[in-house]
């Protein structure tokens, strides 16, 4: 009986032994489950984090975009450069890439745009160096297709700002200003500061001009100097300015001679100075005319400043004027001319256009009646038909005339009258109409019918 029980006890020792032996099993198979577990979840989250690297995934698009770029695929080749810039904006041979597919595909622009993004984000040497690049060979394109305008000269101003040394820069500039002289109209009007094109106009002009004289006023290059002083005078033979920026063109001109004293540049300011005092002179007159007034132009063409003016014009004395036969004055713009090497000014008249704005002319050539010379001026207004024909012209003269039928004698008087008539211009001819005669003591005749 105590060896069976003693047996018995044993038994459910080692069952117990077992239990436990097999539970440390468990445990132990557990404990390297998890250690399994552990490093293989390490591992991918290694492997997960190393592709959420900024880097790796800016280098993962690139190699999408090289081969989508074999595949000739350019729309989703940029698509992917720009998921590259927008993980990582300050990727330097992302710009690069992305300039050169650009380059490729013949869109100069794209390039130079992504370039300068690329200077914005970098600050990068080698981008900024490829991004002058790609500006001049644009700029060098625009000349070659005869689309050259201030925005080409303000992209060589901009590399000239970052490296003033850059001497195809320089070059670039003087083939520019030589493109932009030659831009003239069928009338030998050069038509830079005048047109509506994008790129040329008054305001771009005076934006390079200003560039330029803070360019050289930061350095002193001579080679800006030369430049500057050629983009100010725009040496044409004829430059038309409206008169609506011919004041500011004014201020222009005398910024830079504050920067760049020059005799050429003088010259310019009294040439302009002479074309503002004429126009100030008839700008009342015209103003007058436009509203139907022709009857103060009476005492005006007898006035001493307006007699000077004619006998000037009649002996050619006149100063910086430009023309032969008479002065136009208008509000339309200022034509200056740079011929023989001297600066001379005229007003724009519209003589074989339809008027589209009214304009004056101011008579000054020898009209001699019986010894005395006539003094005139003539009024053309808007054209109504906007057509060259027919074309209406009011004249106000101051002439010498006798009573009718009476013969001249030696005790006959000049007979000064004043004379106002309507011109009427068609491709036929002239037709003259008399509007009314004014005159003091030999006064012969009142009006017309």
């Amino acid at each position: 009986m105590e060896k069976s029980y003693e047996n018995n006890q044993a038994y459910e020792h080692e069952k117990s032994r077992q239990k436990r032996s097999k539970k440390r099993k468990t445990v132990v198979m557990m404990q390297k489950v998890g250690i399994v577990v552990a490093i293989v979840a390490v591992i991918c989250c290694g492997i997960y984090g190393y592709h959420q690297i900024p880097s790796v995934k800016v280098n993962k698009c690139i190699s999408q975009a090289k081969e989508y770029e074999e595949a000739a695929d350019y729309e989703s080749a940029i698509a992917s450069y720009e998921e590259a810039l927008e993980i990582e904006s300050t990727t330097v041979k992302t710009y690069q890439y992305m300039a050169n597919l650009y380059i490729n595909m013949d869109d100069l622009k794209a390039a130079e745009e992504i370039l300068h993004k690329g200077v914005e984000e970098t600050q990068d040497s080698q981008i900024q160096e490829s991004y002058h690049t790609v500006m001049l060979n644009e700029s060098v394109y625009e000349v070659n297709e005869a689309s050259c305008s201030f925005i080409t000269v303000e992209r060589c101003l901009e590399i000239l700002a970052t490296d003033s040394g850059k001497t195809s820069a320089y070059n670039l500039l003087q083939t520019c200003y030589e493109r932009l002289v030659g831009n003239v109209d069928e009338s030998g009007v050069n038509i830079v500061l005048s047109s509506d094109e994008e790129g040329l106009g008054f305001e771009s002009y005076k934006a390079v001009v200003e560039k330029m004289v803070s360019l050289y006023e930061k350095e002193q290059k001579p080679e800006m100097k030369e430049l500057l002083l050629k983009y100010v005078g725009l040496q044409a033979e004829t430059v038309l300015i409206p008169m609506e920026y011919y004041d500011a063109y004014v201020e222009l001109v005398e910024k830079v001679d504050a920067v760049v004293s020059d005799a050429g540049l003088e010259e310019l300011k009294a040439c302009m100075a002479k074309s503002i005092e004429m126009h100030n002179l008839f700008s009342p007159i015209l103003t007058e005319f436009e509203a139907g007034n022709f009857e103060i132009a009476r005492d005006f063409i007898v006035s001493d400043e307006y007699i000077a003016i004619r006998d000037a014009f009649i002996d050619g004395t006149m100063e910086y004027w430009y023309g032969k036969t008479y002065i136009p004055v208008s509000n339309i713009g200022v034509k200056l001319h740079f011929v023989d090497n001297a600066w001379k000014f005229s007003f724009v008249d519209e003589e074989k256009n339809p008027a589209e704005c009214g304009y004056i002319k101011v008579w000054g050539f020898k009209w001699l009646d019986n010894g005395h010379q006539r003094t005139a001026i003539t009024y053309v207004p808007v054209s109504e038909t906007k057509e060259y024909y027919p074309m209406t012209e009011y004249s106000m003269m101051y002439w010498w005339s006798t009573p009718i039928n009476m013969e001249l004698t030696e005790n006959t008087f000049a007979r000064m009258n004043f004379r106002f008539e309507e011109n009427i211009y068609t491709e036929e001819g002239k037709t003259t109409k008399a509007i009314n005669d004014w005159g003091g003591k030999y006064q012969y005749r009142d009006t017309y019918e």
